[in-house]
């Protein structure tokens, strides 16, 4: 009875003060509630985007001075001195010891190569020279006969033990290779003048490279410059190119093939001397760059005409320097230029990356906000459903209440 009072009291101070519209406006606004956490929600759930950002243009670089031009008037003829060609290395000769050959695979093409060498040379050359040494004298020879009595002394190695030093040292060790090698020193032997052939080869086997690839690449080379050079050209300039050759391997052999090209166009007494101001020039001038010096030396060729034969070495020697100053300038203002168009690239980076940085920021912010904006939106939704729920059952039991209280106040009108 008690608990019935209860309710009444309840009912009379809550549900009858307050309208029904009242209780339907709380949960209508609960149920906006749960639908603005649903939707708060669903947004948080949904991937994040980062902002697309754009990379200002590069710069445009600004344009490169034009190419140098030499002309005669630049190289002042009469006043400039003579620029004489750099003191060159001469390597000493090395004896080697004699090895066996054991391979005999491409024995037959091998002998037509050395027949082929053996006859660009006099018999007296590929022998070689010496004479006989009695120890205990003559007379002991003359009666015994036996050869502990005498010895062989060697003037000049013949060709054939100076060729077999050549194949050991450049590890020549298949008549294969060895003939490889041979077909090279035919190539350069064969366009000289025999009274000079035996010295040729012993200039050639005194440069040899320790690989036989290099060894007959450089003889390929040679023989190329030679069908340029006068047959009386000095040796000196064939053992210096050899030199060269060795010293700058393959770069040497790219400038020498083009030495070759161009001679041609020098008159010829005058050939080698340009052969070595070109090969000077190489590291003196150009720093060992093959294409610089090719570009100049081109430029130099289109000024022939009008230079006196017998003068062509000393203006192409003023024409490198020449040439080497006003390139240094001209590669002064080139770096210059790359340092400002290096300089403004680096600004446009610096702006990307730093767009880049606050939109990485700004994502990462969005995907905070969303985490805890999607924990609150549950504590709404839940909070709401929950509410809603509450009110509903509070509202059906005091309806209930009501129902049952009209009843009882109906049965005790009718007693």
């Amino acid at each position: 009875m008690k608990k019935n009072n209860y309710f009444t009291k309840v009912e009379d101070k809550y549900v009858f003060n307050l309208s029904l519209i009242v209780w339907h406006l709380i949960i209508m606004l609960a149920s906006i509630a749960v639908a603005a956490g649903i939707i708060v929600f669903i947004w948080t759930i949904a991937p994040t985007f980062k902002q697309k950002v754009k990379k200002d243009p590069y710069p445009v670089r600004a344009e490169y001075p034009a190419p140098v031009a030499v002309s005669l008037s630049d190289l002042n003829l009469h006043k400039a001195t003579p620029v004489l060609p750099q003191k060159e290395i001469v390597a000493e000769p090395e004896n080697i010891t004699q090895e066996p050959v054991i391979d005999t695979t491409g024995l037959a093409n091998y002998t037509v190569s050395l027949n082929i060498f053996k006859s660009l040379f006099k018999e007296s050359d590929w022998a070689g020279a010496g004479y006989w040494s009695y120890p205990y004298g003559k007379e002991y020879w003359d009666f015994y006969q036996k050869e502990k009595y005498r010895s062989w002394v060697i003037n000049k190695p013949s060709i054939q033990s100076r060729l077999e030093s050549s194949y050991r040292r450049t590890d020549a060790d298949s008549y294969l290779k060895k003939k490889l090698l041979l077909d090279g020193y035919i190539d350069v032997v064969k366009n000289r003048p025999s009274e000079v052939r035996d010295q040729l080869f012993d200039i050639l086997i005194t440069h040899n490279t320790k690989n036989i690839n290099d060894t007959h690449r450089n003889c390929v080379s040679l023989s190329k410059l030679l069908l340029t050079l006068p047959n009386n050209v000095d040796l000196k300039h064939i053992n210096n190119t050899l030199i060269f050759l060795k010293r700058y391997e393959s770069s040497g052999n790219e400038l020498i093939d083009y030495a070759s090209s161009i001679l041609i166009k020098i008159t010829p007494p005058q050939r080698a001397a340009v052969l070595s101001s070109i090969r000077n020039s190489y590291s003196s001038f150009f720093d060992k760059e093959f294409t610089k010096q090719k570009e100049a030396t081109d430029m130099f060729l289109t000024l022939l005409p009008e230079i006196k034969e017998n003068n062509q070495n000393n203006v192409i020697n003023q024409f490198y320097r020449v040439y080497t100053i006003k390139n240094r300038e001209r590669n002064q203002k080139i770096n210059q230029i790359e340092l400002e168009y290096q300089y403004k690239v680096n600004q446009v980076e610096e702006k990307y990356n730093d767009r880049l940085f606050r939109a990485e920021m700004k994502y990462n912010s969005r995907k905070e906000i969303k985490a805890s904006y999607k924990y609150r939106s549950l504590l709404v939704i839940g909070g709401g459903i929950l509410l809603i729920v509450l009110i509903a059952t509070i509202l059906a039991f005091l309806s209930i209440q009501r129902s049952v209280r009209k009843i009882e106040n109906k049965i005790s009108l009718e007693e």
